[in-house]
């Protein structure tokens, strides 16, 4: 694990808090690693007994142990772990941005909410700058996130389906989870009382795969689903294959026109018409706008259709020289394999290798100056001329790389569990 990730917040995962007893003993637990996503880091779970591979919130076998999941984080292999609610009887409660990690100072909402937890267990959240309360829950359905001031906020999980990293770093005293149904009730009514535009939060953490995925909070749904059609459309999708990409996810966003009668198609269509004019309205206003200075300027957002001309001549040949005389060779050889060229194969290589890499790296220019590795790449051609070939290039070189990672994995749980024994 680099020290370029967050500091992790944990306590003695092998030793928990004896009010946590009762999680314990179930195997519902995954495991977690910080990971680089849209210029922040995200928390995704992950198979305990394969730290490699996603975990699903609605997939109960995903589940592991929790002696396994203890097990990767000691071995490196994870960064801590994590706790499926989803068909239980447990719930949480986040609040987030609420304590200064260095002092241990806890903001004053954030402390009235504990005042009331009637000594329901209490933990500090792994990033060090938050509060999670854990307990039992009978109550409704409530899975809602509300702000409170700038980034705090406070979010609620009764009947939820969604997973929650566990620390084990306990504050307070606890010997028993309790009942926490009053408590999820209270910032219900307290926090959700509607407020003006400006000091609304966004109604969703995670980006548009996590909705389609794993869906959005009940009242916001609507919403979360216009963006991700709209988000698909702006990718080039057509409606069929929106479609085909929301009904390949049936408890995530589209769960909710599946049932109790399709009608996702009719939303999709709904949506996507939608998008299209708000596009050609966009469209017009930025044609107006350019005629009288067409000469001049030219629009970021204008796509440069004389890629397809014949009358543009050859593009210019990928920069090889600029890389070593083994990667020169390594590169021509998985292109004439592979029966593209060698621009197909290096393009998307350096895309994916700038994906991987993320905010784990920067580059810095000078003392008050640095950057991300952030590399946007594209591969642009018609059908049959190598785009495919070209990018499974890299993508077996991952899965080798993953197929390694995973023995490693393995060797290093069992030298643990050894010395455990």
């Amino acid at each position: 694990m680099t020290e370029d990730f967050p500091k992790t917040y944990n306590g003695d995962l092998a030793n928990p808090p004896l009010a946590l007893t009762a999680l314990f003993l179930c195997s519902r637990w995954v495991v977690w690693r910080w990971e680089a996503k849209n210029g922040k880091f995200t928390k995704p779970p992950c198979i305990a007994t394969d730290p490699r591979r996603h975990a699903a919130n609605d997939r109960p076998e995903t589940g592991s142990h929790p002696k396994d999941a203890v097990a990767a984080v000691l071995a490196g292999c994870a960064h801590g772990v994590g706790f499926a609610l989803t068909d239980s009887d447990y719930a949480a409660i986040d609040l987030d941005k609420c304590r200064d990690p260095e002092s241990g100072k806890i903001d004053a909402w954030a402390q009235d909410i504990i005042d009331r937890a009637s000594g329901a267990y209490v933990e500090v959240t792994v990033s060090g700058t938050g509060l999670r309360v854990i307990g039992t829950a009978v109550g409704a359905a409530a899975h809602r996130k509300f702000a409170v001031s700038g980034e705090a906020a406070v979010e609620v999980y009764r009947k939820a389906t969604r997973y929650i990293t566990v620390s084990c770093a306990q504050i307070g005293k606890c010997a028993e989870l309790t009942n926490i149904d009053e408590l999820i009730d209270f910032v219900i009514d307290t926090y959700g009382q509607p407020k003006s535009t400006a000091d609304a939060a966004p109604l969703f953490d995670g980006d548009v795969d996590d909705l389609i995925e794993n869906g959005a909070p009940e009242g916001h749904r609507s919403e979360a689903f216009a963006q991700a059609v709209w988000s698909l459309a702006g990718q080039a999708y057509t409606q069929e294959e929106i479609e085909q990409e929301l009904r390949a996810h049936p408890r995530g966003i589209a769960e909710k026109y599946l049932k109790p009668r399709d009608r996702l198609a009719a939303e999709i269509n709904r949506c996507y018409e939608k998008w299209k004019q708000v596009q050609s309205g966009a469209k017009a206003e930025q044609t107006g706008s350019r005629t009288k200075s067409r000469q001049q300027t030219h629009d970021w957002e204008d796509p440069d259709y004389s890629i397809l001309e014949d009358r543009r001549g050859d593009l210019p040949e990928f920069p090889l020289d600029v890389f070593s005389e083994d990667w020169q060779s390594w590169a021509k050889d998985a292109a004439h394999g592979a029966g593209t060229t060698v621009d197909h194969v290096m393009v998307p290589l350096l895309g994916i290798a700038s994906s991987l890499i993320g905010t784990a790296r920067r580059i810095r220019a000078s003392n008050s100056w640095s950057a991300p590795f952030s590399m946007w790449t594209c591969v642009i051609g018609f059908s049959g001329t190598g785009k495919t070939p070209g990018i499974d290039v890299t993508k077996r070189c991952l899965a080798k790389i993953e197929k390694d990672r995973r023995a490693r994995i393995a060797e290093l749980r069992r030298a643990h569990e050894s010395k455990t024994e």
